[in-house]
């Protein structure tokens, strides 16, 4: 009596040879879904405002008031730490005792305010009596 071989691989079927295109459209979706939490693809709601180009140096006026914005809660004025609650009134209150016409308030905001805010400042000081409100800026060096 002969013994035969054992040979486990004889009676299994080849397995088929392809990719699996379900499983490389999971993976590149995944992908694409991390690549979009990280990129700063964001949809702002507002308007689209063209600022003007200015070719000569920035043209400034004399203003009555400073205030620094510091960040979205702490503002600086006539050196006094104020809030975005009581703005409103102390503004008002600094223009009884300055008179000088037109009111122009000096906004120096830092890179990392909220343009909700600038907003909403610009809209108090309005309310407030200020007449023009003039945004501190650097200006640009010139290139030769």
């Amino acid at each position: 009596m002969k013994i035969s071989e054992f040979t486990p691989f004889c009676r299994l079927r080849e397995p088929d040879h392809f990719l699996d295109f379900w499983a490389f459209a999971n993976v590149w979706f995944i992908i694409f879904l991390f690549y979009l939490l990280g990129s700063r693809f964001v949809f702002s709601p507002g308007i689209t405002v063209d600022l003007p180009r200015i070719t000569d140096p920035l043209a400034a006026a004399p203003t009555t008031g400073v205030l620094t914005l510091s960040n979205d809660r702490l503002f600086f004025f006539d050196g006094k730490i104020i809030s975005l609650d009581n703005l409103q009134e102390i503004l008002e209150n600094f223009l009884v005792y300055h008179t000088q016409r037109p009111a122009i308030l000096l906004v120096r905001p830092d890179k990392n305010l909220s343009i909700n805010v600038l907003c909403q400042v610009s809209v108090m000081a309005k309310r407030a009596g200020f007449e023009q409100i003039q945004i501190a800026c650097l200006e640009s060096e010139k290139k030769e």
